[in-house]
C-alpha cells in the first residue's frame, strides 16, 4: 500500500495496517491463553525504523503508521501483562542482507549501501534472530516493553560530506536514496515455558 495521500484510498491504507499491525495484535491475542496457562513467556515482534521516521518520500505512510503503532503496542502491552509473567519486546532491524533486495531487482543493495552504516557493513538475518533469541530467553528476564535496534548504529549517527552538507546514516539514509533501507517481513514469536517455541496464527473473537 505505497501511495501519496492524494491517491491513497482508505482501502489501501487499511490493507497496510491489516498486513502489519493487525497481525501483531491477532498473534498476541491468540497466544494469550497458552502464555497465561503456562505461567508466562515472551513475545517478540519485528518492527521497523519507518515507525520512527514516517518514510514520507515513498508515500508509504500506512507502513510507517503501522510500524510506529507496533512500537507503542509493544510498550503498552509490555506494561499491561508484566504482572502475568509475560514479557513483550520488538526489534527494529536496519540494513540487513536478505533476499528481499534481490526480489526488488537489486541483489547487492545491502552491500552497496554498507558505507552508510557506522559499522560499515549490512547486518545478517542471524544477527536479528540472535536478538530475538535473547529477548525470548531467560537472559532478558528483567526486560519488557523493550525495543531493540539491530542496525549497526544506523539510527543515531550522522556523517558530514567534504562540502559540509549532511551525508548521513540512519534516519537520513532513505531520504538520500529515495528508497527504504529495510522493508523486511513482520513476525511475532512467542515462547511458552523454558523450551517450547510456537508461532500462533488467527485472531479469535474470544481467546479464552
Amino acid at each position: 500500500a505505497f501511495a501519496p495521500i492524494e491517491t491513497m484510498t482508505p482501502e489501501k491504507f487499511r490493507t497496510g495496517i491489516e498486513g502489519e499491525l493487525d497481525i501483531v495484535f491477532c498473534l498476541c491475542r491468540a497466544a494469550w491463553p497458552a502464555l497465561k496457562q503456562g505461567g508466562g513467556g515472551s513475545i517478540v515482534s519485528i518492527a521497523s525504523k519507518s515507525g520512527r521516521r514516517g518514510n514520507p518520500q515513498l508515500g508509504n505512510t500506512s507502513h510507517a503508521a503501522s510500524k510506529g503503532a507496533i512500537d507503542s503496542f509493544t510498550i503498552g502491552l509490555g506494561h499491561e501483562v508484566a504482572g502475568e509473567g509475560i514479557r513483550v519486546a520488538a526489534i527494529r532491524p536496519g540494513l540487513i542482507d536478505t533476499e528481499i533486495h534481490a526480489s526488488g531487482g537489486k541483489p547487492n543493495r545491502a552491500f552497496d549501501l554498507a558505507h552508510l552504516v557506522p559499522m560499515q557493513r549490512p547486518g545478517t538475518a542471524d544477527e536479528v534472530a540472535h536478538a530475538a533469541i535473547w529477548l525470548l530467553s531467560d537472559a532478558s528476564s528483567y526486560s519488557t516493553g523493550s525495543i531493540i535496534d539491530v542496525a549497526g548504529g544506523q539510527f543515531f549517527s550522522v556523517a558530514l560530506r567534504a562540502n559540509g552538507t549532511v551525508a548521513g546514516w540512519g534516519d537520513n539514509l532513505d531520504h538520500q536514496l529515495n528508497q527504504p533501507a529495510w522493508s523486511g517481513p513482520l513476525a511475532a514469536i512467542t515462547t511458552v515455558g523454558p523450551s517450547s517455541l510456537g508461532i500462533y496464527d488467527g485472531c479469535p473473537d474470544d481467546p479464552t
